[in-house]
């Protein structure tokens, strides 16, 4: 593509990609929207979107994606829709320094375990997230500290049995929280505590006991509440 300097969108998805040459995309300083979806990358040369600096949009779900390391999400930082859903990431290859200029990010149906602080400690922008059909079976009190300008968190489809009362603390400006098909039995009374702009919360397949009275007591806003499927509540 490297006589086609003023392409914007670039669509190369469901083909057999394996592997993209370095300089492939060099020339294409216009380039807005990338899709790779379905191919069969498993890495990038670190440095193989830095001359795109207008890239936003890069498409990466369906892929083989194993070594996605930080040198390589920090050179392609302005983007700010990241898609990676259905790849083979798991917690190691998202570490500290991560997305930080990312807005949208999909990491459905990956093979992450637990969620760790520095895995967002530097997502000051992120807005959308996407964690669900994941093996994630903890979350740390901390994870969220600094992604306050989140408005929606898809944590269903895992393996979470407890959350800590602190653990959304920072979400202020939450809408959308989707917690179902967990193993979730307890609910704290402060888990939903600062959630006072939360309009939309499901807490429908899980192992609920007990709800107690106060637990939804400051979500002033909440228009749609799922709690079905949860056999052991009374």
């Amino acid at each position: 593509f490297k006589m086609n300097k003023n392409l914007f969108s670039l669509d190369l998805s469901y083909n057999q990609i394996e592997f993209i040459e370095y300089e492939s995309f060099i020339t294409n300083t216009d380039l807005y929207d990338l899709n790779l979806n379905g191919n069969y990358l498993k890495s990038f040369n670190k440095n193989i979107f830095s001359p795109n600096i207008l890239l936003t949009n890069l498409y990466l779900a369906d892929n083989s994606l194993n070594q996605y390391d930080i040198e390589f999400i920090s050179a392609h930082a302005h983007s700010n829709n990241l898609n990676l859903m259905n790849n083979n990431l798991d917690e190691s290859n998202l570490r500290e320094n991560f997305l930080k200029n990312i807005r949208n990010l999909n990491l459905n149906s990956n093979k992450i375990r637990r969620i760790h602080f520095e895995m967002f400690s530097q997502a000051f922008e992120i807005n959308n997230l996407n964690l669900s059909q994941n093996r994630i079976d903890s979350v740390e009190n901390r994870t969220f500290l600094n992604t306050k300008m989140l408005i929606s968190i898809d944590l269903s489809q895992n393996f979470l049995t407890e959350l800590s009362n602190s653990t959304f603390s920072s979400l202020t400006n939450l809408i959308f929280l989707n917690l179902s098909h967990n193993y979730l039995s307890d609910i704290h009374i402060d888990l939903f505590k600062n959630l006072i702009h939360l309009e939309f919360l499901d807490l429908s397949f899980n192992k609920i006991k007990d709800l107690g009275e106060y637990s939804f007591r400051n979500l002033a806003n909440l228009k749609q509440l799922f709690l079905n499927s949860n056999p052991n509540l009374k």
